[in-house]
């Protein structure tokens, strides 16, 4: 999971759906960054 929301609100959401690995806090550049480079790849 890939969020600007912070470290504790994202573990508690991921937990509850189900989801191992989260980042948290990033600026709001990162997630759509990291996206495009993995779509990219496919």
């Amino acid at each position: 999971m890939l969020t600007g929301d912070n470290q504790r609100t994202t573990e508690s959401i991921a937990q509850e759906i189900g989801i191992d690995g989260v980042y948290a806090e990033l600026l709001i550049e990162f997630p759509q960054l990291i996206s495009d480079l993995v779509y990219a790849k496919i």
